[in-house]
């Protein structure tokens, strides 16, 4: 172990990938350690990973799939220079075995053991265990997985179990008996689902995660220290290595070396100040815009900061500085109160842009904490080549002119700028974008003063611009009409431009540029006939109003119950082009399937959920963003915006239930309540009305509002689709219109539903549902405690005797059986004091009890 040691990861270049690698500060001791499936040790692989393990600084190797039938072939085979074998298990197809560096200090073999086909080695390093663990495919978990864990304790290995919490697409036996071995011991899974695959398979092409990585808690309830890499493939194996660091770290972030703007320091009064007696001396021409640029850059460095930190800290200020010198100086115990700094800043920067944060209408910060968060997608633009067809080009150019001298002057378009619209304009200016090639910051212009704001409105006025692509750039001409990027007049235009769309047979549905056509009839030709016959005629509109429709993103799609004909694709052509048929297209965000019954939609909503919520798993595990606060802020800001996207439209399909166990995750993440807690306690105790009820709450919102404004072409359908032949198709406008009649309310529903399930319980009808509970600001391990005894679903004996985890479901005291309600109720030995109300009003007696209490509930 190597205390007090500052480590620097050597950067790991992905395949095709950039490069990934940051800093830390270690405080206290820091054991690193490297597992890998190598798929049969050989001399050559053991060379290879002699290097990585001397590149990384790795203290302990676990290594399954070793092939090896004996010792002394894992001794010939299986040499690692400078490490040596503490424990191995041997097969001719699995066999593991767990190496150590030579110079680690208090290593020694606690135990190896084959038990069904599963391997395990488990080696203490001072006061940690490291399991090494490898299942085979074909194997079943026993009834107790694994066993119990005491802390502190690190299982990694090759589990080769299914589940959808490390990215697999369904869950199988195995997966499901590791989830439920995991929440019984209060074991933590230490994974990223932005991160890449541990196995990369060579017939797929896909990738898995069988290799995983677990670690207990302490008694916070919160889990050790640890972070997790998955490096680059490795020869002759699927698997890929994965790094594992265990200890306190403080990551360093590596700042690019590029002098920045610290907006925050700046004196502005003084700079609009200068700014505006300067700037009377540079005419408002484009050709001295550079002038004009040259005097912002100039003023600006005499009135605020400019530089930049090769090693940044979020949250370090002088008081972290004093106390780490401390720390390094030997006073190790002033290392909570630096953590506990560097937390409050954390918890209260995450709780802030969270408190923002809406999938629906997302800012800036929004998606840059996602990227910082989840890893950066790049995507690569491909270049544009234009060749404009020489021989008609004059013709265009004249008949340009005419229209032009036909067109009717529009004096509130041409009109000069005034100093007012200026000022409207830098109002709306976001502040913290990025600045343009030119290096002119929105703050530069945001804070300027009226005489720069004059001089800003005669500058804009018949401003000339001209337009670079592929090294050629055209000549300037005057813009009198401008119109801002991203403007709402943009589609508005167009919009007006196409309102003399032609009569066709079909429905037309348009939302800015994206125009559908809609038909139904009881013969699929016709309506080929049909379609084909109306994008003809729209076809010849758009020749003559010179617009060019793009076939390539024209889709075709056919929705419909016949199963016979489920394989038959729709032969239609536009503009000469033959139109791809696509059985599952998106339209504004929701993907269709023939049935309409958005069974693929809710999956793909699923998988996201999934995503976020490996993000809320990951809070709990942090001391700052483990409180229910910051986790309800995050939940309804990260995953319930992405799950009620379009909830109107599909909150009657039969594959709902895919999105509301991602949310009862979500729940249960923020309750710390166990898999087995009955889901109508879930909402109560984090505050969020029901999925169901929220939904039709959305739905009905959405009805009213178009109920209110009769000129909207939807009213013409929506009594034709409260019409229905089959009981299977259970249209949303029926449903809503229903909910209306019965004077739909969420939270009086919810209290009728909360009442029937606490009707023969007087304690729980005192609870209020929608109202926080109290207990919200405890810790993390006390209020978890706190809702497992609320709910009587916990690990007691009983419990732990019906998972097979334990012989006899007795408790100390000598009753036949433990359960949650005994522990805290009845048993003479843990029990609490007083009466049962107090797990619902928390008095500082009840608090002090479970601060005391032994037990790990």
């Amino acid at each position: 172990m190597h205390p007090n040691r500052i480590h620097s990861n050597r950067k790991i270049r992905p395949k095709n990938g950039p490069f990934q690698g940051h800093q830390t500060r270690k405080l206290g001791p820091t054991l690193r350690i490297c597992q890998i499936n190598i798929e049969g040790i050989s001399r050559s692989k053991s060379d290879y990973i002699s290097r990585i393990l001397r590149e990384q600084n790795v203290d302990i190797v676990a290594i399954q799939e070793t092939h090896t039938q004996d010792k002394t072939q894992l001794n010939t085979r299986g040499k690692i220079h400078g490490y040596s074998i503490i424990g191995a298990t041997f097969h001719r197809s699995y066999g593991i075995a767990t190496y150590a560096r030579n110079n680690l200090d208090e290593v020694k073999l606690e135990s190896v053991t084959t038990l069904h086909d599963i391997h395990i080695v488990k080696v203490n390093v001072g006061p940690t265990t490291i399991i090494n663990v490898y299942k085979p495919p074909t194997i079943m978990w026993p009834d107790h997985v694994l066993g119990d864990i005491s802390h502190p304790t690190i299982v990694i290995g090759d589990f080769n179990s299914h589940h959808v919490n490390w990215k697999y697409s369904s869950n199988n036996i195995n997966g499901e008996m590791l989830v439920s071995w995991a929440e019984t011991n209060n074991a933590h899974l230490v994974f990223d689902s932005k991160s890449k695959g541990t196995f990369k398979s060579g017939r797929w092409n896909r990738e898995y995660n069988p290799d995983l990585c677990f670690v207990s808690v302490t008694t916070k309830n919160l889990p050790m220290a640890a972070s997790r890499t998955v490096m680059n493939d490795f020869p002759n194996s699927q698997h890929r290595p994965i790094l594992i660091e265990i200890g306190l770290q403080i990551p360093l972030i590596n700042s690019t070396p590029y002098p920045r703007w610290n907006f925050n320091k700046a004196a502005w009064e003084d700079y609009a100040n200068e700014l505006d007696k300067c700037i009377r001396f540079i005419p408002p021409k484009r050709s001295n815009y550079n002038r004009f640029l040259g005097l912002i850059i100039a003023i600006a460095k005499k009135h605020m900061p400019r530089g930049y930190r090769k090693d940044y800290i979020p949250g370090w200020n002088e008081l972290s500085e004093n106390l780490y010198r401390e720390y390094m100086n030997g006073n190790i115990d002033v290392a909570d109160d630096l953590l506990t700094s560097l937390d409050e800043y954390r918890k209260e920067k995450w709780n802030k842009t969270m408190t923002a944060l809406d999938f629906r209408h997302s800012s800036r910060e929004a998606w840059s904490l996602l990227k910082k968060l989840g890893g950066k997608q790049h995507t690569r633009r491909a270049e544009t080549s234009i060749s404009p067809n020489q021989r008609h080009t004059i013709q265009i150019r004249k008949r340009f002119r005419d229209l032009k001298k036909e067109c009717t002057q529009t004096h509130e378009l041409s009109a000069p700028y005034s100093v007012a619209e200026i000022t409207t304009a830098l109002k709306d200016l976001k502040p913290g974008k990025a600045a343009g090639p030119d290096g002119m910051h929105p703050e530069f212009l945001i804070n300027c003063g009226p005489n720069t704001r004059r001089w800003l409105s005669k500058f804009y006025t018949d401003i000339q611009q001209s337009v670079h692509m592929n090294d050629k750039t055209s000549n300037f001409r005057t813009l009198n009409n401008g119109l801002a990027q991203g403007s709402v007049l943009a589609p508005l235009l167009f919009n007006v431009y196409i309102a003399d769309l032609p009569l066709t047979h079909s429905i037309k549905f348009a939302y800015a540029d994206d125009l559908a056509i809609v038909t139904q009839h009881k013969d699929l030709n016709e309506t080929e006939r049909i379609l084909t016959d109306d994008l003809i005629t729209l076809g010849n509109y758009f020749h003559a109003w010179r617009l060019k429709p793009n076939t390539s993103k024209t889709e075709a799609s056919c929705f419909h119950l016949n199963n016979k004909l489920a394989s038959a694709q729709l032969d239609i052509t536009f503009n000469g082009d033959a139109l791809n048929h696509n059985c599952h297209p998106k339209y504004l965000g929701i993907t269709l399937d023939r049935t309409l019954s958005f069974k693929t939609h809710l999956e793909n909503t699923a998988a996201k959920l999934n995503s976020r919520n490996n993000i809320i798993h990951k809070l709990c595990g942090t001391s700052w963003g483990a409180s229910a606060h910051t986790l309800r802020c995050s939940a309804l800001g990260l995953v319930y915006p992405v799950a009620e996207y379009c909830a109107s439209v599909w909150l009657n399909s039969a594959h709902v239930a895919k999105v509301d166990t991602q949310l009862n995750t979500t729940m249960r993440l923020i309750s710390g309540t166990i898999k087995s807690t009955p889901t109508h306690w879930l909402p109560t105790l984090t505050a969020i009305a029901p999925p169901p009820l929220r939904r039709a709450s959305a739905l009905v919102k959405e009805l009213s509002k178009i109920s209110l404004n009769h000129e909207l072409p939807i009213n013409n359908f929506i009594d034709d689709a409260t019409k229905t032949r089959l009981k299977s198709r259970k249209p949303t406008p029926k449903t809503a219109k229903d909910l209306i009649d019965a004077n739909f309310d969420m939270m009086t529903q919810w209290e009728q539903t909360w009442a029937a399930v606490a009707e023969n319980d007087n304690i729980l009808c005192n609870i209020s549902p929608g109202h926080i509970p109290t207990g919200f600001d405890l810790q993390r391990n006390l209020w978890c405690t706190l809702n497992r005894i609320r709910t009587s679903h916990g690990r007691c004996a009983d419990s732990l005797h019906k998972w097979g985890m334990r012989d006899s479901p007795k408790c100390d005291c000598g009753a036949e059986k433990q359960t949650i309600y005994h522990i805290a109720f009845v048993c003479p030995i843990h029990a609490y004091q007083g009466p049962r109300i107090d797990c619902l009003t928390t008095p500082p007696k009840f608090i002090k009890w479970l601060e005391e209490l032994e037990l790990d509930l």
